[in-house]
């Protein structure tokens, strides 16, 4: 997790130095390994960077990242997947001075421009600078893994990856959508660009956003959308298909993103519950990287979970480390979460999360996996099976007279 910052004066009246240290300062949790900026004071622009490294843990690899001519930065928070199939489809045409995805990335949009982004496989919000033309364009990831708002009015431009850093520089200007509010409460987030501040938007998922300073025109560009997935066709001929095989297609499909996703220079952990999802994690994600930890969010009582994770522990023979959660540090630990994320906590697991992944930190692991998601991708939660009943008891209605 990296955080980035930027800052836009299209009057070049605000001391960029300053704000944005600011920016960089309230959200420095993201990136402890090192920091940076870029400042063009004739343009009127600044770009900030705090690095939490995991491929190429060189300083070599710090950003803001520029091309060997200075015409192109890049500030970056995520991964690649796919870099290296990436980096040697572009090693005939640049010489490549790190290890890092990063490099990757800017070499990438430099040689393709934005249609490159639909060829990135992974999790990123990004900030690219071309300087000769005085555009800034802006992407994050295809379902929104990676965060990034912005603020805009006629003099500024600002994005960060958290809202608080924009707060730094406007204070008191931010107004609350009690609107946004009230959603977040009843449904756990907001609506499309919406935020809980009346004037911050969000760059959804999918998008990039281009700003041209000469004529400060702001241009949204959609390169994906999730629903283009979803394929009648495909459905069919995966209905036709033997449930051995589909098995073995998922079985896969998972093998290749969990190796995908344990390509590290940093060590690598699981979050592991002891369920169903984090324990197949873990014991593939043992196979691809070698040493790993496991880390466990113990709920102290009955509901302890602690036994199956030891079980997986010891299944694979690697060491389990739990934090345990009691309604004392469940407490005084929600204001943190609540800053960390920028919004109301709408789920107690967040609590928990927060927890684990400090105790992960203190053993030096800063790649975690984890199986969050898999119910909502397989269906897994209680309400499913009830629109499944629902949707059996319909089909007899219907034939109803």
């Amino acid at each position: 997790m990296c955080g980035i910052v930027g800052i836009i004066d299209y009057y070049k009246q605000t001391p960029l130095n300053r704000d944005i240290q600011r920016m960089l300062d309230i959200q420095a949790h993201r990136g402890p390994d090192s920091e940076g900026t870029y400042i063009n004071s004739d343009l009127g622009i600044a770009l900030g960077a705090s690095r939490l490294s995991i491929l190429d843990l060189n300083l070599r690899a710090s950003m803001p990242m520029s091309t060997v001519d200075k015409k192109n930065v890049l500030v970056y928070n995520g991964e690649i997947y796919n870099f290296l199939t990436l980096k040697s489809q572009l090693k005939s045409k640049y010489e490549f001075r790190t290890t890092s995805d990063t490099e990757v990335l800017l070499y990438h949009l430099l040689n393709k421009g934005t249609v490159g982004v639909e060829d990135l496989d992974g999790m990123f919000a990004f900030a690219y600078f071309k300087v000769d033309s005085g555009e800034l364009i802006l992407g994050r990831d295809r379902v929104g893994i990676k965060p990034l708002y912005y603020y805009e009015d006629e003099q500024l431009f600002l994005f960060a990856s958290e809202v608080k850093s924009i707060w730094a520089v406007l204070g008191n200007k931010l107004k609350l959508s009690q609107r946004a509010f009230w959603d977040v409460l009843t449904q756990g987030y907001n609506y499309g660009t919406s935020t809980l501040f009346q004037n911050i938007k969000v760059l959804t998922p999918g998008n990039l956003l281009r700003i041209k300073i000469a004529d400060r025109t702001i241009k949204t560009i959609n390169y994906h959308d999730i629903l283009d997935n979803i394929q009648v066709e495909r459905h069919d001929y995966f209905n036709t298909l033997p449930e051995a095989s589909i098995k073995n297609r998922l079985l896969n499909s998972l093998k290749e993103s969990v190796k995908a996703h344990t390509i590290s220079d940093a060590p690598v952990g699981v979050v592991c519950s002891g369920g169903v999802d984090s324990s197949l994690l873990s014991v593939l994600a043992n196979q691809y990287h070698q040493g790993i930890n496991l880390y466990h969010a113990e709920i102290q009582g009955s509901a302890s979970e602690l036994k199956y994770a030891q079980a997986v522990g010891k299944t694979i023979n690697r060491p389990v480390y739990a934090v345990q959660i009691n309604k004392e540090n469940f407490i005084t630990n929600w204001v943190d979460t609540v800053f960390h994320s920028d919004f109301p906590s709408y789920h107690p697991n967040d609590i928990p999360m927060y927890l684990v992944c400090k105790l992960a930190r203190e053993y030096n692991n800063k790649v975690l996996i984890s199986g969050e998601g898999a119910d909502e991708l397989f269906g897994g939660y209680r309400v499913n099976l009830e629109l499944q009943q629902k949707h059996k008891i319909r089909k007899w209605i219907e034939r109803l007279p």
